[in-house]
């Protein structure tokens, strides 16, 4: 306790006590809000290092505290950048973690440090495809030399049969890790440092129970998908919510698909179904879905097209709310504006669309969402985050964020009085002075 605090304080708790409040009262403690981020540091840049050491910093320096109590990250796929983030968000107040990680236990990761991240044998027959008919696309973005091999050497990419840790270590360091037998991802590099994150990492103040981990297909690609689900625990304010963070599959432009699927369509909309059916979601009253869904509405006022609006409309006639969509409307991923995307179309020729991917969508029995939109008086607010230009002259990332804000009613508390006896009265106090007295008590505790 500071010196001259005592009184103030312990006055404090009194009048608190007379007002018939709990302390943490003074604060709005029964909003619950929710962040939903792409970070864009899957495949490493001349930015990366610099939007990374930002991202920490957001969360050391109590930015994220301010703006979120959950907060989703996708596109964060290197371990070494997980453990970086989750290091700082802990220091920011965000003490519980859910991700892919946590499913390693001390034995399997003794194993996976052992084994390079590639076989280099497997690589003999695909690698010489590659030289072969992709060669002139070295040093290009790297979706053109991607949709290349894709096209070219979709025989010999079966055959080898990546890992994940393989194609992650490849996406990582791109050509140079798998250069001639001495390769990063053939010597220094091991499955250990590539286990397979999907990109996906939820941070709470909360604690987080009930957490799992899953992907939607089995075997190793590109554009391998998941999500990572949990119980926020928010004590009696907030109430439990089941919260999935996720990155659902893309419609990936300019990129020949290979997979599963008739079309990146159908697998998204495979993955949209995969996370509404899933036993918690299912069967909880109390639901956010987070993340880059790669599906959203068209929206005429802000020049925002649709992307598979089918797959949208599934998640609203599962009689979710989606706020940011319904009631902002603007793009998280705008081809238009977002200078990252403005330079990935000059690079590819390819033209980047305008589009709401990122949400936070929301089921809760104090809601009534009809089509999307929320229709009663309960407070559930949207914003788009993270529109600042960078001192390198680029966005944090090539999308923006998204924050949901929800304002939980309290549940009416029953009054029991035991047989024969009276209930307590209570003391008259004017409503006015009640009030008075519980800003002063306020202004005293922040002191």
């Amino acid at each position: 306790m500071e010196p001259g605090r005592g009184p103030t304080t312990l006055l404090f708790f009194v009048v608190a006590l007379l007002l018939g409040v709990a302390p943490a009262r003074c604060h709005q403690h029964n909003v619950l809000n929710l962040v939903t981020y792409n970070t864009n540091l899957a495949i490493p840049d001349s930015s990366t290092d610099f939007r990374l050491a930002d991202l920490q910093t957001r969360f050391t320096n109590r930015l994220f505290s301010a703006e979120a109590d959950v907060i989703c990250l996708q596109e964060l796929q290197e371990v070494v950048h997980q453990e970086i983030i989750m290091a700082a968000a802990w220091t920011g107040g965000f003490r519980s973690s859910a991700s892919f990680l946590a499913s390693y236990d001390a034995a399997s990761k003794a194993a996976l440090a052992t084994q390079p991240a590639c076989n280099v044998f497997k690589f003999i027959v695909l690698g010489d495809c590659i030289q072969q008919q992709c060669g002139e696309k070295f040093g290009q973005d790297i979706r053109v030399l991607l949709n290349c091999v894709l096209t070219n050497c979709s025989q010999q990419l079966r055959l080898a049969n990546l890992s994940q840790e393989c194609i992650n270590c490849v996406n990582a360091h791109g050509v140079e890790g798998i250069a001639g037998s001495s390769g990063l991802c053939f010597s220094n590099k091991t499955r250990l440092d590539f286990r397979p994150t999907y990109g996906l990492l939820m941070l709470s103040k909360y604690s987080l129970t009930n957490i799992v981990s899953r992907t939607f297909l089995d075997g190793a690609s590109f554009f391998s998908r998941g999500y990572v689900r949990a119980t926020v625990n928010g004590g009696a304010d907030i109430g439990n919510w089941t919260a999935v963070c996720t990155h659902l599959y893309p419609s990936v432009s300019g990129v020949r698909y290979s997979g599963a699927f008739s079309s990146t369509e159908e697998e998204n909309l495979n993955n949209t179904l995969a996370i509404l059916s899933e036993s918690l979601v299912r069967n909880s009253s109390r639901v956010v879905l987070m993340g880059d869904m790669n599906h959203g509405p068209a929206n005429s006022e802000n020049a925002v097209t649709a992307e598979f609006p089918r797959n949208y409309q599934t998640v609203l006639n599962s009689s979710y709310c989606s706020p940011y969509a319904e009631e902002d409307g603007n793009c998280t991923f705008c081809g238009r504006i977002n200078r990252f995307l403005t330079l990935a179309a000059a690079a590819t020729g390819v033209p980047v669309p305008t589009e709401i991917l990122d949400h936070i969508y929301v089921k809760a029995p104090f809601l009534t969402c009809q089509n999307g939109v929320n229709t009663n008086s309960v407070n559930l607010t949207a914003t788009r985050l993270f529109t600042e230009v960078t001192s390198v002259g680029l966005p944090l990332s090539d999308h923006y964020g998204v924050r949901v804000s929800i304002t939980v009613p309290a549940e009416p508390q029953p009054t029991t009085v035991q047989p024969g006896s009276a209930a307590a009265p209570l003391v008259p106090m004017p409503l006015l002075l009640r009030l008075l007295l519980l800003t002063w008590a306020c202004s005293m505790a922040s002191l």
